[in-house]
């Protein structure tokens, strides 16, 4: 499970996380930082991710895609005049 977080709230109390950097699925880069002691993932910073705060103020926001399809409940409606994509679009 995860959550977003923007960087202004989130202090890291102590230590020095080690770090390694990947291409996901969507072709974006993400830098992975984890314990340097024990391995232990805390987490994830994805390269053109939106840092919160005003970012999240959805009012006048319309979704144009969505992502992972194949997967959506069959419960769940399809955004009507959203563009469709069975998984990760690729950058």
């Amino acid at each position: 499970m995860g959550t977003v977080v923007t960087n202004t709230a989130f202090n890291l109390e102590r230590g020095e996380p080690k770090q390694r950097s990947i291409v996901g699925g969507s072709g974006a880069s993400m830098t992975l930082l984890y314990c340097g002691d024990c391995g232990c993932h805390l987490w994830v910073v994805c390269s053109g991710a939106i840092d919160g705060g005003d970012a999240f103020e959805l009012e006048g926001i319309q979704p144009c895609a969505e992502v992972w399809v194949k997967r959506r409940p069959s419960w769940l409606c399809a955004l009507e005049g959203a563009a469709q994509w069975d998984e990760n679009v690729k950058r």
